[in-house]
């Protein structure tokens, strides 16, 4: 039988500042890099991309986005 304490593959998520509350708030879904999390980002305001692993959460460099994302 084999054993279940495997090693979970690290992912990223994406989190926004909120500032009603004034702590960041993880948005779905999973990435697998950094950077397709910030390439998500649709909307005004302060993110960070985050990566977990077993558990643990690794918090990247905040950054803004702001305007429109069109390839124009």
């Amino acid at each position: 039988m084999a054993a279940k304490n495997e090693l979970e593959h690290g992912y990223f998520v994406l989190s926004a500042w909120c500032t009603q509350a004034k702590r960041w708030i993880d948005l779905e879904p999973r990435f697998p890099s950094p950077g397709e999390a910030e390439q998500s980002v649709s909307e005004r305001g302060i993110y960070r991309a985050v990566f977990v692993r077993d558990g643990v959460r690794v918090s990247c460099e905040p950054f803004a986005w702001i305007g429109e994302n069109d390839d124009r």
